[in-house]
């Protein structure tokens, strides 16, 4: 589950406009998501921004 981190703003979910917290450094929660190359390569090919942490979930079933 996401931490609460007031110093970071909140960004909409690029695939569902959902807001999260991102820090944007090695340290946001995401990197400690494990995803299949194929899920992290279709992210990057498909959206321009960061994901909320039920579509990544989404697409790792999906996918």
């Amino acid at each position: 589950m996401m931490e609460d981190n007031s110093k970071y703003e909140p960004h909409a979910c690029a695939k569902c406009g959902n807001l999260h917290t991102c820090t944007g450094s090695y340290h946001c929660w995401c990197s400690q998501v494990e995803m299949p190359e194929k899920v992290r390569d279709y992210i990057m090919a498909c959206f321009d921004g960061c994901l909320c942490p039920d579509c990544i979930e989404e697409l790792k079933r999906t996918i």
